[in-house]
């Protein structure tokens, strides 16, 4: 275990941070299962991360790094769809740090 996990309780969800190193990736859960105050949490560090890239299939909250606030820290969200198409346009899929993909679960 991480000498800076053991150091922090495990309620406060700032220890995750630590554990965000360059290029790391992130998969949160959809919607309800969005961790509240741990991506809060991503969100604060957002000015010091580098290339760390959020991977959603649908934000519940409305973030300031969705909207590319931060250089180092990028949202992949992924649309469930069976038709070919591109998915539709968002404010949050417009932004140039947010990516979206189109993904088939068959």
């Amino acid at each position: 275990m991480n000498d800076a996990l053991r150091r922090t309780r495990c309620s406060d969800p700032s220890a995750i941070v630590e554990h965000l190193e360059a290029h790391t990736d992130v998969i949160v859960p959809l919607a309800n299962g969005e961790p509240d105050t741990v991506m809060a949490a991503v969100d604060a560090a957002g000015p010091e991360l580098d290339g760390v890239r959020v991977h959603q299939m649908h934000s519940l909250r409305d973030r300031p790094y969705l909207h590319g606030a931060y250089p180092g820290l990028r949202h992949v969200a992924y649309f469930l769809s069976r038709s070919p198409g591109p998915p539709s346009t968002t404010a949050v899929s417009t932004s140039r740090r947010c990516t979206s993909r189109r993904c088939r679960t068959s």
